[in-house]
């Protein structure tokens, strides 16, 4: 028996993309998979850029704490020489002797500074004719008894300290002593300057000026000098923390730069950048731009003269002074820990979807599999080879479509087996019963002549059958039809139940996600409470530090008045704080409300969706159940359709022969001879069946029935 579909395409031969499992990857696994891999992605970009802008951030919040330092500093040594002058202006002016012990007290209380200087115009104090030729001061006044004392650090001296003679105040480019003094005469301007880097017996340091000024006139200076090791060490603590490097300028010279600590001893003098003229360095146009820039705070990203790869560049300035701070950080060290985490997350994300696909290809070449295998079942029993009954049993023992296709495969070969024994051993007494028929072909001739009668009743209730089978055959059709439009409709309200299922679980798991999320939020706003609490013990005891030096101020009288502002400013700040945590404080309660309640609202959300999602679980089996009865019945209406389409064909048949049979009635005798004849034929025609089953293999149990038939 051969298939009559000359379309049909070998199994062996058919396309990939033809193929169930084909079908399955193309249009299933492979586009889950691009979108899962493009969701991951996005979301790696989207947490590389927001981490490399929390790195940037944590770059400009250093440089800007390092120039707060910095001003900080500078802040406090120029109070200090403005103290001073108020003291000469107000108490110690024209008391050298008084003065040079305040130079001595200054340096032994405050550790920072290396030197302090006093440097008077001939005669301001009104005492050069006094102390002119006096040994006692001679180490600070000069030939005419002008008064210019600096006091410096000494080990070696009595004391630790050493007095000089200033020198070199008339130079025109002298800025420590000049620019104070253009200020009040040509500007009126009474304001502090801090002086560009210079050293100074092997000493680095900037000096913190400030004029004495007496109704209007200017009278003199007071100098702090400041060494620069003091602000290296500041940026090296600040940079430390970020693995980058600082620099530090003002009026076109650097005032300290990290990066000379790396220098080998050896070329430290040829190569620092200390005290050196930017505009002599690499950094010259990349620095002068920054110097430019109005902004007070930046962050800007180029390529290093000197290193030669891109590195973000925070820059702030420092009031102060008038000094630029600039900190550098490669963009490699930068975002390393931004790296490893989109490496180690691309990595999990890989294996994920990777172990997602092995476990859907194998769902997917499992079903392709056994779906091969019925196909393949299917076309042998098209060429007649109806022993696949065991071979469509395997793979038959599971609960889903292709088990059930396998198992109808299996039960179909077993009646086509059980149908065709039952007709070979019908053949066999066929041809026994053929012989039979000639020997009563004789005896028939004498029943002919009653049987017209006979025959003409049985021809008129088999046309009524015929009749009856027919309209039948039509209702069953119709049956049939219904059936079969109900499975189709039953089928797709079950895939519509399933995609509905899937969807509700994944809103399920999309609610649990947030809610985690949310509980996470309301952990951080509790870490934020922690935080503002100690912020707020911070500002009462910065108050209380505040009100201590302001009662010290007052002790203090006239050289407290500088003390009392600052004592002033700082309990302002403090208050400013105070109030300011109150507030952060009623935010991060109110963003605990809302949380809480979030949670709350996510977890009955999700109550309602592990509810609903039993119910549709459920309704999903009673719908398999009812297609699965639904394919039954439309199985067995499809038999009960082509038995009474065979029953209808049969009847008329059989109306058709009675009426032939009805017609030759009279001639009975003569057809007694004729139905000899036929009873040959008809042994003739069960030998050519019997060769047409032989085209058939059937199981072991009807083959064991095959040599009856031939011995027959």
């Amino acid at each position: 028996m051969t298939t009559n579909d000359s379309t049909a395409v070998p199994l062996a031969r058919r396309r990939f993309g033809a193929s169930i499992l084909g079908r399955l990857v193309l249009a299933g696994i492979v586009p889950a998979s691009l979108t899962a891999i493009a969701v991951l992605a996005v979301a790696g970009l989207r947490a590389f850029w927001a981490i490399e802008a929390a790195q940037e951030r944590v770059l400009l919040e250093a440089a800007e704490g390092s120039a707060d330092e910095i001003e900080a500093q500078n802040t406090r040594l120029v109070t200090l020489a403005r103290t001073l002058a108020a003291v000469q202006e107000q108490a110690l002016l024209g008391q050298r002797e008084k003065t040079l012990e305040l130079q001595r007290q200054i340096l032994l209380d405050q550790p920072e500074v290396v030197g302090v200087s006093f440097a008077f115009e001939p005669n301001a104090d009104g005492q050069d004719a006094r102390w002119k030729g006096d040994p006692r001061l001679a180490a600070v006044t000069d030939p005419n008894g002008r008064f210019i004392t600096y006091c410096k650090r000494d080990p070696t001296a009595p004391g630790g300290v050493a007095y000089e003679r200033l020198v070199g105040m008339e130079d025109p480019d002298n800025l420590w002593y000049q620019e104070p003094k253009r200020l009040v005469t040509q500007r009126g301007l009474r304001v502090p300057v801090i002086t560009a880097p210079y050293p100074y017996e092997g000493v680095d340091m900037v000096e913190q000026m400030h004029p004495i000024v007496v109704d209007g006139r200017f009278l003199g200076v007071v100098g702090i000098d400041r060494s620069l090791e003091q602000i290296d060490a500041a940026l090296q603590s600040a940079v430390a923390r970020i693995d980058g490097d600082a620099f530090l300028m003002t009026r076109g010279r650097f005032i300290s730069a990290t990066t000379d600590a790396r220098i080998p001893p050896a070329r430290r003098d040829r190569e620092r950048l200390q005290t050196t003229e930017v505009a002599a360095s690499p950094y010259a146009e990349l620095f002068r731009r920054f110097e430019q820039d109005p902004r007070p705070s930046f962050l800007e990203r180029a390529v290093d003269p000197v290193l030669g790869e891109v590195c973000y560049y925070a820059v702030t300035r420092v009031p102060t002074g008038d000094w630029l701070l600039v900190v550098r950080e490669p963009r490699s060290v930068l975002l390393a820990p931004v790296l490893a985490l989109v490496r180690g997350n691309a990595l999990l994300a890989a294996v994920g979807v990777s172990v997602v696909v092995l476990l859907l290809v194998r769902i997917a070449r499992s079903i392709s599999r056994r779906v091969a295998a019925a196909a393949q079942i299917a076309a042998r029993i098209a060429e007649g080879d109806l022993a696949a009954a065991d071979a469509a049993s395997v793979g038959a023992d599971g609960e889903d479509e292709v088990a059930e296709l396998l198992r109808g495969l299996a039960s179909m070969t077993d009646r086509l087996n059980t149908l065709l024994a039952r007709v070979r051993e019908a053949s066999v007494r066929l041809e026994s019963t053929s012989t039979e028929v000639s020997a009563g072909s004789r005896r028939q001739s004498e029943t002919a002549t009653g049987f017209g009668a006979s025959v003409s009743q049985i021809t008129t209730a088999s046309v009524e059958i015929g009749a009856t089978g027919t309209e039948l055959l039509r209702t069953m059709e119709r049956v049939a039809q219904a059936a079969s439009d109900t499975a189709t409709m039953a089928s797709a309200g079950r895939r519509d139940l399933g995609s509905m299922a899937s969807s509700m679980q994944h809103l399920k798991q999309d609610a649990a996600a947030v809610s985690a999320r949310l509980s996470t939020i309301d952990e951080k706003a509790s870490g934020i409470t922690t935080v503002v609490d100690t912020i707020t013990k911070v500002a009462d005891q910065t108050n209380l530090l505040s009100v201590n030096a302001a009662l010290e101020a007052e002790k203090a009288g006239e050289f407290g008045v500088g003390f009392m502002v600052v004592a002033r400013e700082i309990r302002r700040l403090a208050d400013q704080t105070a109030e300011a945590t109150l507030d952060i404080d009623r935010i991060v309660r109110q963003m605990q409300e809302a949380v809480a309640a979030g949670v709350g609202e996510m977890s009955r959300l999700d109550a309602r969706m592990r509810s609903s999602t039993e119910e549709a679980a459920r309704l999903g089996l009673h719908m398999g159940e009812m297609i699965a009865r639904v394919d039954a019945g439309s199985g067995e209406v499809q038999q009960v359709r082509e038995g009474m389409a065979n029953q209808a064909e049969g009847a008329n048949q059989i109306s058709q022969a009675l009426t032939g049979l009805s017609s030759g009635a009279t001639s009975a005798s003569e057809s007694a001879a004729q139905f000899s004849h036929a009873a040959l034929d008809l042994q003739g025609a069960l030998r050519t069946l019997q060769a047409a089953l032989e085209c058939f293999r059937l199981a072991e149990a009807a083959d064991d029935a095959a040599p009856s038939a031939g011995g027959s």
